[in-house]
């Protein structure tokens, strides 16, 4: 199994090496940290080579990938550049002429792609057209069994059925939200102890927000304190184009950070063994870095993380092929 984080993403690298973990409709993908590769990713047909290279060299069948995208398009050049991006439409148009059609010749080769309200060319040429059509064909022609997108709405349009079909693989999938990015230091935190009147702090955090008890956070029994008191919370606003963000993540200790990172980021299950997973998992006053889906419409529970099962699986859109 291989992540494929671009360089510019170092932090989203970062996290999966330290929680080694994600979750999928199949099942958990567990990562080792040295399969998470931070590569410089200029263009899709740099993403396709990476993706063979692991593929066809390595026998690697099961990939997460990390981009900027949208129902439409994944936010990247068809090829280093270029300036159309790697839309529905022109992935659609390679897939038959990787295919052996030659419906599409000349429009791929056009200078009629729309990008803001100007024409331009996709390719420069007919030869970098074809570069990208063997680096297609040898991905499909590695079996590829499973590619997890984890860029933002690419599962709210088409665009995620034409890249499963570009692949070639059988099970796809990809959310139908924003991804939320962020990080924040802890040494501020508690190391022994906690915070006085978290509960206050609490409440006077902006909504919408989630509060995670001391039975999420796996704080241990306290007689001057339930279980159902809280020990995290998290909130999030919007921007001007109306995108979520993770605004604040505040806890009453170092200790209900871990806790609730082992419950809510890690395959959980390891500890139950007395082994951690291949991360290592957060480590208390380091720096915490969370990656989690949008759940717009609940202000109680605005961002999901793996931990959140079957709820966090509903934002994740699948294509599967036989």
């Amino acid at each position: 199994m291989i992540a494929i984080v671009p360089s510019n993403l170092p932090l989203i690298a970062e996290y999966y090496r330290t929680y080694s973990t994600d979750n999928s409709w199949p099942g958990d993908l567990v990562f080792e940290p040295s399969k998470v590769v931070s590569i410089p990713v200029p263009s899709f047909e740099e993403l396709v080579r990476a993706i063979g290279r692991y593929a066809v060299d390595r026998n690697e069948k099961v990939f997460l990938i990390v981009s900027h995208g949208n129902g439409d398009e994944l936010i990247m050049p068809i090829v280093t550049g270029s300036k159309f991006p790697a839309d529905h439409n022109i992935l659609d148009q390679l897939v038959a002429y990787v295919g052996g059609s030659d419906r599409f010749n000349d429009s791929l080769l056009s200078n009629q792609w729309e990008v803001d309200g100007r024409k331009v060319r996709a390719f420069a040429d007919a030869k970098q057209l074809d570069r990208l059509a063997d680096a297609i064909r040898k991905v499909q022609g590695a079996n590829i069994e499973q590619v997890h997108f984890r860029a933002c709405n690419v599962g709210s349009g088409p665009v995620l059925a034409s890249l499963a079909n570009v692949f070639g693989s059988k099970h796809t999938s990809g959310p139908n939200s924003w991804y939320l990015f962020y990080w924040r230091a802890t040494a501020t935190m508690p190391a022994k102890g906690e915070v006085t009147n978290f509960a206050d702090r609490v409440s006077n955090m902006a909504l919408p927000r989630r509060v995670y008890t001391r039975t999420e956070c796996l704080l241990p029994f306290d007689p001057n304190q339930s279980g159902e008191d809280p020990a995290l919370a998290i909130s999030t606003s919007t921007d001007g184009q109306g995108k979520p963000n993770i605004a604040l993540l505040d806890a009453v200790s170092q200790a209900a950070v871990e806790g609730w990172t082992r419950v809510f980021l890690e395959d959980s299950q390891y500890y139950a063994f007395g082994r951690k997973a291949p991360g290592n998992g957060y480590q208390r006053g380091h720096k915490l870095v969370v990656f989690g889906i949008a759940n717009q419409g609940d202000s109680t529970n605005p961002v999901l993380f793996p931990g959140d099962g079957i709820k966090f699986l509903q934002k994740l859109e699948v294509v599967n092929r036989p």
